[in-house]
Protein backbone atom coordinates (compact mmCIF):
# COMPACT_ATOMS: atom_id res chain seq x y z
CA UNK A 1 0.00 0.00 0.00
CA UNK A 2 1.17 3.60 -0.67
CA UNK A 3 2.83 4.95 2.53
CA UNK A 4 0.72 8.58 1.80
CA UNK A 5 -2.22 7.03 1.49
CA UNK A 6 -1.71 4.79 4.88
CA UNK A 7 -0.33 7.84 6.22
CA UNK A 8 -3.80 9.51 5.38
CA UNK A 9 -6.13 6.73 6.44
CA UNK A 10 -4.39 6.69 10.07
CA UNK A 11 -4.80 10.58 10.28
CA UNK A 12 -8.56 9.93 9.46
CA UNK A 13 -8.71 7.20 12.31
CA UNK A 14 -6.98 9.76 14.97
CA UNK A 15 -9.61 12.25 13.86
CA UNK A 16 -12.62 10.18 14.49
CA UNK A 17 -11.50 8.72 17.47
CA UNK A 18 -10.75 12.41 18.63
CA UNK A 19 -14.28 13.58 18.21
CA UNK A 20 -15.88 10.18 19.65
CA UNK A 21 -13.53 11.01 22.72
CA UNK A 22 -15.13 14.52 22.67
CA UNK A 23 -18.25 13.61 22.98
CA UNK A 24 -18.23 11.11 25.73
CA UNK A 25 -18.84 12.11 29.12
CA UNK A 26 -16.80 9.27 31.01
CA UNK A 27 -14.77 5.99 30.68
CA UNK A 28 -15.64 3.84 27.87
CA UNK A 29 -14.08 0.32 27.58
CA UNK A 30 -15.29 0.35 23.60
CA UNK A 31 -13.29 3.62 22.79
CA UNK A 32 -10.19 2.49 25.21
CA UNK A 33 -10.08 -0.81 22.76
CA UNK A 34 -10.12 1.46 19.64
CA UNK A 35 -7.27 3.46 21.19
CA UNK A 36 -5.06 0.47 21.86
CA UNK A 37 -4.96 -0.59 18.23
CA UNK A 38 -4.86 3.01 17.14
CA UNK A 39 -1.91 2.76 18.79
CA UNK A 40 0.04 -0.28 17.32
CA UNK A 41 0.57 -1.54 20.20
CA UNK A 42 -2.58 -4.29 20.37
CA UNK A 43 -4.53 -5.76 17.00
CA UNK A 44 -7.86 -7.11 16.83
CA UNK A 45 -8.53 -11.30 16.64
CA UNK A 46 -10.21 -12.67 13.44
CA UNK A 47 -11.00 -16.38 15.46
CA UNK A 48 -11.60 -14.16 18.87
CA UNK A 49 -14.05 -11.81 18.23
CA UNK A 50 -13.98 -8.36 21.14
CA UNK A 51 -10.55 -9.82 22.36
CA UNK A 52 -7.37 -8.19 21.62
CA UNK A 53 -3.44 -9.10 21.65
CA UNK A 54 -0.20 -7.36 22.16
CA UNK A 55 2.07 -7.08 19.13
CA UNK A 56 4.58 -8.75 21.80
CA UNK A 57 2.12 -11.61 22.45
CA UNK A 58 0.12 -12.27 19.51
CA UNK A 59 -1.00 -15.92 20.19
CA UNK A 60 -2.63 -14.56 23.85
CA UNK A 61 -5.91 -12.70 23.41
CA UNK A 62 -7.75 -11.06 25.82
CA UNK A 63 -9.15 -7.72 27.43
CA UNK A 64 -6.50 -6.61 29.15
CA UNK A 65 -5.71 -3.28 27.36
CA UNK A 66 -5.25 0.16 28.46
CA UNK A 67 -7.49 2.14 30.40
CA UNK A 68 -6.88 5.24 28.68
CA UNK A 69 -9.67 7.09 29.26
CA UNK A 70 -10.55 6.60 33.08
CA UNK A 71 -7.26 6.75 34.14
CA UNK A 72 -4.32 10.03 33.63
CA UNK A 73 -1.62 7.14 34.25
CA UNK A 74 -2.95 4.82 31.24
CA UNK A 75 -3.25 8.38 29.02
CA UNK A 76 0.04 8.78 30.34
CA UNK A 77 1.38 6.25 27.96
CA UNK A 78 0.33 7.88 25.05
CA UNK A 79 2.64 10.93 25.79
CA UNK A 80 5.86 11.01 23.70
CA UNK A 81 8.65 10.92 25.86
CA UNK A 82 10.20 14.86 26.75
CA UNK A 83 6.83 16.29 25.72
CA UNK A 84 5.51 18.87 28.55
CA UNK A 85 1.84 17.93 29.85
CA UNK A 86 -0.23 20.81 32.18
CA UNK A 87 -3.54 19.64 32.96
CA UNK A 88 -6.49 21.51 34.79
CA UNK A 89 -10.37 22.85 35.67
CA UNK A 90 -12.23 25.43 33.97
CA UNK A 91 -14.58 26.91 37.23
CA UNK A 92 -17.18 25.50 35.32
CA UNK A 93 -15.11 21.90 36.08
CA UNK A 94 -14.33 20.85 32.79
CA UNK A 95 -10.90 19.13 32.48
CA UNK A 96 -8.04 20.71 29.87
CA UNK A 97 -4.52 18.93 28.97
CA UNK A 98 -1.70 20.62 26.88
CA UNK A 99 0.56 18.78 25.41
CA UNK A 100 3.70 20.88 24.17
CA UNK A 101 6.43 19.63 21.95
CA UNK A 102 9.27 22.44 21.16
CA UNK A 103 6.91 23.94 18.34
CA UNK A 104 3.49 23.32 19.16
CA UNK A 105 0.84 22.91 21.73
CA UNK A 106 -2.07 20.34 21.25
CA UNK A 107 -5.06 20.63 24.08
CA UNK A 108 -8.02 18.64 24.90
CA UNK A 109 -10.94 19.22 26.65
CA UNK A 110 -13.31 16.74 28.22
CA UNK A 111 -15.54 15.82 31.53
CA UNK A 112 -12.19 13.95 32.97
CA UNK A 113 -8.55 14.93 33.32
CA UNK A 114 -8.00 10.99 31.60
CA UNK A 115 -10.56 11.76 28.80
CA UNK A 116 -8.72 15.14 27.96
CA UNK A 117 -5.61 13.87 28.11
CA UNK A 118 -6.72 11.49 25.51
CA UNK A 119 -7.86 13.91 23.68
CA UNK A 120 -4.79 15.92 23.65
CA UNK A 121 -2.92 12.53 22.68
CA UNK A 122 -4.89 11.46 19.88
CA UNK A 123 -4.97 15.53 18.23
CA UNK A 124 -1.58 15.48 18.55
CA UNK A 125 -1.01 12.15 16.42
CA UNK A 126 -3.37 13.26 13.80
CA UNK A 127 -1.48 15.88 13.46
CA UNK A 128 2.11 14.61 12.87
CA UNK A 129 3.17 15.02 16.79
CA UNK A 130 5.44 12.41 17.30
Amino acid sequence: MNAALNEREDTTVLHDLVEKCEKLDGPCREMDKEIAVSSGEYATSRHHPGMLAHKDSPNQFGYFFPAYTASIDAAMTMVPEGWTVTMGWTPEMVSWAHLESTHEIWPGNASTPALALCIASLRARSQGGE
